[in-house]
């Protein structure tokens, strides 16, 4: 838990049943994201953080419980969630635009309880559930690289374009692969932190990453 900007500690929280509407999910693997460090360090603008607060809006775990009106989900079912709890009832929501609701800002890790724990309750209507066969340390990145795609969508990159990704943490590798699936004419790295160690360069017909 993140008491305040600076100060965390490992503390015991009793687990609750899910409320109605709500899914108990057993948390398998979590991943860390910049902005948890930007929780931790205070650097969060304050409408977007409420402490103390467990993080962790990156995640995939099984279900546990199941609140008082939710269908279509099983106790064992494998999930992901969305972590920014939309209202899904206001103009941008009915749009699609979900992640400019009109509502208060609500996201899970930030405002709610998240994922660095062993345990936690999230709005079944925001629950995804991967194949069956899928590794949960794998889907906990599904968060992330929903972000991603949803940037390569809106660049509608096109088959023998040369593109361009800046940065080369996990959102720039997560870029590389979606884009290659255009077939671009060229696939390039900018990496911007020199204690990393990049792939080669040249072009995706010479077997560039």
């Amino acid at each position: 838990m993140i008491a305040a900007p600076g100060s965390a500690r490992v503390v015991e929280v009793d687990v609750s049943p899910p409320g109605p509407g709500e899914v108990l999910a057993r948390v398998a693997a979590a991943g860390i994201c910049g902005s948890d460090l930007e929780l931790l360090e205070g650097r969060r603008p304050a409408p977007y953080a409420r402490y103390p607060i467990i993080p962790g809006h990156e995640w995939a775990g099984t279900i546990a419980a199941i609140g008082p009106g939710v269908v279509d989900l099983s106790v064992g079912d494998k999930v992901v969630a969305e972590g920014f709890r939309n209202c899904g009832r206001c103009a941008r929501c009915r749009g699609g635009e979900t992640n400019l609701c009109s509502a208060e800002y609500a996201e899970t890790g930030f405002t709610h309880p998240g994922a660095f724990s062993g345990y936690l309750s999230v709005p079944a209507r925001l629950v995804h559930r991967p194949p069956a066969e899928a590794v949960l340390r794998e889907a906990a990145v599904l968060e992330p690289a929903a972000c991603v795609a949803n940037g390569v969508l809106w660049a509608a990159p096109l088959p023998g374009q040369t593109s361009v990704v800046i940065g080369s943490g996990t959102l720039g590798f997560l870029a590389l692969m979606m884009l290659r699936a255009y077939s671009p004419r060229e696939l390039i790295l900018v990496g911007t932190r020199p204690d990393r160690n990049y792939p080669r360069t040249g072009h995706v017909g010479a077997g560039m990453a």
